[in-house]
């Protein structure tokens, strides 16, 4: 899922807390600074690059030298007229849902300026949980909305993959439909774009790709990989039981924050040399959000040893794991790879994160904070998650996904 934050830098951190409480990721938050920059964003991230956003959220109580830049009302207002489409050319820029979350709430009801899908006043101390319970209500009622399009368009229920050559499309749909496009899309749906109307397509997102039963599919297999290891040995290594155990079940990786990964892409570094990092995660978003470099250990990994003496150190095998992750870290950002790495993962980018995957909960819990201390002395901008910390990102995902589901039996209920 992606929330589009429009509000003051200084308030960053907070979205953030409040979101990570709810079992969101960071990066599921893109954040905005302003009107111009909301303007920029329509144009190049959703008009061109055709990406997706699930929400807008919009502050208007930011005031500086300039006035108000947040420019909450214009910023409606704009987004409304907008006539264009995003989400691959299938949905409306107009219909996103946009919640005003403001310190000015008493004022903007009495004045009775905007048409906000929602408003909620900000709480700069306490219980946030309004903010939250209310972006995930406008969220579902927008997916309603899209549920009744469908209907509307006697696709509800239909698979798309393939669809312009079924006799329903060539018998049905060409002659009903299509040929009275322009009526459908102007007086009888509401988020569809004209093109899909005209051409419809599968949707890529989790919500139509996924089910529930099948993410917790995938946890149970990954968790009981952990539950029962495989002796390391022989033909069983690395890659052939962490590596499978993640391949295998693919929503660990990616949560609905990645749209898929690459394995052992090898990258060049020179005509002899070459990195070739385990998993890079790649994002949607690569102008905003970061693309991840995940190398991954064993599960018996240690962290430290001498653990009973005073001064601890980490073992040496975590220096050497750390060692190769900040040398893909040192590639990725010498600006001398940029064209390498825009071939080998599809895209330009200069934003990256960095993290580890080797070992247990058990240990990790135990030296946390010396482990969090270390870290930032000797390895800035990396990170170590051990096997269990990946597993409790993937089920906050699927406690989002449920909370977050929309399906044709919930059309008429409220």
């Amino acid at each position: 899922m992606r929330i589009l934050i429009n509000d003051h830098p200084s308030e960053i951190e907070r979205y953030r807390q409040i979101f990570r409480t709810h079992n969101y990721e960071d990066n599921e938050l893109i954040f905005i600074h302003g009107f111009s920059q909301f303007q920029e964003f329509v144009a190049t991230q959703l008009e061109s690059q055709q990406f997706h956003i699930d929400l807008i959220i919009t502050g208007d109580s930011a005031y500086d030298q300039g006035g108000d830049y947040l420019q909450a009302t214009k910023l409606l207002h704009f987004k409304n007229m907008s006539i264009g489409c995003y989400s691959n050319r299938q949905l409306r820029i107009g219909a996103i849902p946009v919640i005003l979350y403001s310190d000015t709430i008493g004022v903007r009801r009495r004045s009775r300026r905007g048409s906000f899908d929602a408003m909620v006043e900000k709480n700069t101390v306490g219980d946030h949980d309004p903010l939250v319970r209310t972006v995930e209500k406008v969220i579902r009622n927008w997916r309603k909305r899209l549920l009744e399009d469908l209907g509307v368009l006697e696709l509800l229920g239909k698979n798309m993959v393939g669809l312009l050559t079924t006799r329903f499309y060539k018998e049905f749909y060409q002659p009903r439909v299509i040929k009275n496009a322009e009526v459908y899309f102007a007086q009888h749906t509401g988020v569809v774009s004209m093109d899909f109307i005209k051409s419809p397509s599968p949707f890529s997102d989790d919500w139509h790709q996924l089910s529930s039963a099948n993410i917790e599919q995938q946890l149970a297999r990954y968790f009981w990989g952990l539950a029962n290891p495989k002796r390391y040995g022989g033909k069983w290594n690395e890659i052939t039981v962490d590596h499978a155990l993640l391949m295998e079940n693919p929503i660990i990786l990616t949560r609905g924050n990645y749209k898929d990964y690459l394995h052992e892409k090898s990258l060049a570094q020179s005509e002899e040399q070459s990195e070739r990092c385990d998993f890079i995660l790649r994002t949607d978003f690569p102008d905003i959000l970061p693309t991840q470099f995940l190398e991954v250990k064993k599960k018996n990994v240690q962290f430290f040893k001498n653990k009973k003496r005073k001064n601890k150190i980490f073992t040496a095998d975590l220096h050497d794991f750390l060692w190769q992750l900040g040398r893909y870290k040192t590639y990725a950002e010498d600006p001398l790879h940029a064209a390498t790495i825009e071939q080998g993962i599809g895209y330009a980018t200069s934003k990256f994160s960095y993290s580890l995957l080797a070992g247990r909960l058990e240990e990790k819990l135990e030296f946390a904070d010396l482990l969090h201390q270390k870290m930032g002395a000797h390895y800035p901008g990396l990170e170590v998650l051990c096997y269990e910390d990946l597993g409790s990102r993937a089920e906050k995902y699927l406690y989002r996904f449920n909370r977050l589901f929309v399906g044709a039996g919930t059309l008429f209920s409220k």
